[in-house]
């Protein structure tokens, strides 16, 4: 059987994460066919992924990479088609909503590599995450779902896995109409937060295979064989910021003013800082620019660390389980602190992070973005330390049990598709 794995985004470290888990489960599952459909393989080239049998990775279906030492004639038409980018997805998406099935027509508007990978496909699976958002992209219009479409056309079972789904708020009804379509049409449609399902109903998605599972990368809490208390640990404070969003100039300047107030606030409590870049050095979204800017306002920056190597997903979970206490503000950050048993300020820029602390019984220490502040940072960070064995033992033993059950609903995916 051949699976085929897409929207994959390589320079995120969580999606490395979810990726990683997706080819450990498929294997053990014995599958050993499958093709990994990323936005750029240059970020793969030596990894361990990239060097197992049977592995192959191939470009997205609107393709977005950027080979390395391009010549003058190359980058040339490399900006062509990204100016022709737009066009493409539209011919696209217009293709999908009048033809539904178009075998022939999705070669007009596709990368021919990304093509003959859905068709030699079984099933195809999109990687964990939150892909279906109008949050980041302007009416979800995305390579992202453009991928799902051309899955739709080649008429190929597509299972999006562990997904978070909006918010969905369109100013064109053509591009809500195209994610609709593309929703409705999947297989199945597995989520990870209690919003997703109540926000496809409302948006009038038609799939009858929406399911609940967990988080992918809890799935990796198996990689830990004990559990050390937190209070056993050295006094370290790991933070990973949240570098992609757009704030208004007094918003970026207070949030760079409240990171650097929680971690004078740690230091002063014996603490050392160790901040956590959650994208490859030089990746689209790099945040080490912002944590330079943060350590900059930081009082005694001789106390905070940057872990500015790219380390693999088993190496960034045992430096995040050495941390005593931990503040996440992107997705998976978070994720793997509760996947380690760290004990955790969760801050929120969408309502998955808080549902996420929810299902552990922490809804106390997450922090909805509007409601962030040094006072309230620092408040969280104390009350943490009055409980920290309680708290990182929960985490713990939840991510055993939710481990356990979400590699048990892939599994469960994944025969149903090879005995059909």
């Amino acid at each position: 059987m051949n699976v085929m794995i897409i929207n994959q985004y390589a320079s995120n470290k969580g999606d490395r994460a979810v990726l990683h888990f997706l080819v450990r489960e498929l294997k053990r599952n014995n599958i050993s066919d499958i093709s990994i459909s990323t936005h750029d393989r240059k970020w793969w080239a030596g990894s361990g992924i990239a060097s197992e049998a049977g592995v192959k990775f191939v470009p997205w279906g609107l393709n977005t990479e950027r080979p390395v030492n391009s010549g003058l004639l190359r980058r040339k038409a490399l900006g062509i088609r990204d100016r022709l980018e737009p066009v493409r997805y539209g011919l696209g998406r217009n293709i999908l909503l009048k033809f539904r099935k178009a075998p022939g027509l999705k070669r007009l508007v596709c990368n021919g590599e990304f093509l003959r990978a859905v068709n030699a496909a079984d099933l195809v699976v999109s990687t964990g995450g939150h892909h279906v958002t109008t949050l980041l992209s302007p009416d979800a219009v995305s390579g992202q779902l453009f991928d799902m479409g051309m899955v739709h056309m080649a008429g190929k079972p597509l299972v999006l896995w562990s997904q978070s789904i909006g918010p969905l708020e369109f100013r064109r009804p053509e591009n809500a109409a195209f994610v609709r379509s593309v929703l409705s049409e999947a297989s199945e449609i597995f989520v990870r937060d209690d919003h997703s399902s109540e926000l496809m109903e409302k948006f009038g998605v038609r799939c009858c295979g929406v399911r609940q599972t967990f988080e992918s990368v809890i799935g990796l809490n198996d990689f830990f064989p004990s559990y050390k208390n937190p209070s056993d640990r050295e006094k370290i404070l790991g933070i990973a910021i949240y570098a992609a969003q757009a704030r208004a100039v007094a918003d970026h300047a207070a949030y760079v003013n409240d990171i650097a107030a929680l971690a004078d606030h740690a230091v002063q409590k014996g603490y050392t800082v160790r901040f956590f870049p959650m994208e490859l050095k030089d990746g689209g979204s790099d945040d080490r620019p912002l944590i330079r800017e943060i350590t900059g306002r930081i009082k005694d920056p001789a106390r905070c660390i940057v872990e500015d190597r790219d380390m693999d997903t088993a190496q960034h979970l045992a430096k995040v389980a050495q941390c005593r206490v931990f503040a996440g503000h992107k997705t998976h950050s978070v994720i793997f602190a509760l996947a380690a048993g760290t004990p955790l300020i969760a801050l929120a820029y969408h309502k998955k992070t808080e549902d996420f602390m929810a299902q552990y019984g922490l809804s106390r220490y997450a922090i909805a973005d509007r409601e962030i502040s040094a006072g309230r940072l620092c408040n969280c960070f104390d009350s943490l330390n009055t409980e920290l064995d309680a708290v990182g033992r929960l985490e713990f033993e939840k991510s055993r049990e939710y481990g356990q059950a979400v590699r048990n609903d892939f599994s469960d995916m994944v025969k149903r598709y090879v005995h059909a």
